[in-house]
This record gives structure tokens, sequence and C-alpha cells, in this order.
């Protein structure tokens, strides 16, 4: 049974929506409370399991003090951690040595993904954020009720 058929069962077992791609590949799906939908690919490589969450796009202000909030979280992240792409954009990421795949493996680490995708969610958004919230808060006020 190869990590990515363990994953497969893990998340029919965990009832999580998933897709497996041809090749290796396998994305699925978490739903948090702030951060509603949290995504997750996990690639198969020759010596780990992968994978990788889109958190959110590079901050439109306070950038320092953002990536350092982040920063910060991945000294208490278990397994996992805030990463940036070229632009700016901010991901969650892990790895686990094929020999490690297991249930309660997968159990721990998609938790920490859970955990941390959703419970840094509305900090970094007042961080990185703030002007935005407060006008899309403004617009709102200014709107009838549906």
């Amino acid at each position: 049974m190869s990590a990515l058929d363990v994953l497969e069962a893990f998340c029919r077992d965990a009832s999580l929506p998933y897709v497996r791609e041809e090749g290796n590949r396998l994305g699925f799906q978490l739903r948090g409370e702030r951060k509603l939908t949290i995504a997750i690919l996990a690639v198969l490589g020759d010596t780990d399991l992968r994978f990788e969450s889109f958190f959110m796009r590079k901050p439109m202000e306070q950038q320092d003090a953002f990536y350092e909030l982040l920063l910060q979280r991945n000294h208490r992240a278990r397994g996992l951690a805030f990463a940036l792409d070229a632009i700016g954009d901010v991901y969650v990421v892990a790895r686990l040595p094929l020999a490690a795949v297991t249930s309660d493996e997968l159990d721990a680490l998609v938790g920490a993904f859970l955990i941390e995708s959703d419970g840094m969610f509305d900090a970094a958004m007042r961080t990185g954020f703030a002007t935005y919230l407060e006008a899309d808060l403004a617009w709102r006020a200014k709107q009838p009720p549906a």
C-alpha cells in the first residue's frame, strides 16, 4: 500500500472530500470556522509525502508585522510551517517521510493544518488587510438589509 493509498483511506474514513489525481497527487479539503475552506494538496515524492495549502495572498499592509506573526507561529506549529512563494503569497507546508505515513500521523498532521490555518486566519487578516477590512465593513453597513 503506497503512502497515497494510506492518505486516500484516511480521507475516506474521516469523510473528507478528496480527489486522487493521475500520478502522484491527492487533493483534499478541510472545513474551518474562520477560514471556511482549507484545500490541501499532497504530492508523493521519492522519499516523502509533501503537503501544501494556500493560506492567503500577500499582505496589503504591515508586511513586516504580518510575516513576523507567521514566523513566530512556525516555532510552535507541529510538523508544518508557513512559507512564501515568489510573489509573497502564503502557504502552509509539511512533509512526512514515507515510512511515517500512517493513519495516526496523518490525523495529527491534518489536525495541525486545521489548527494553524483556521486559528491564524483572523489575526493574519487583521494584520495584513486592516484597511481593506475596515472599508468592507463600512460598505456592508451602508447596504440595505437583505
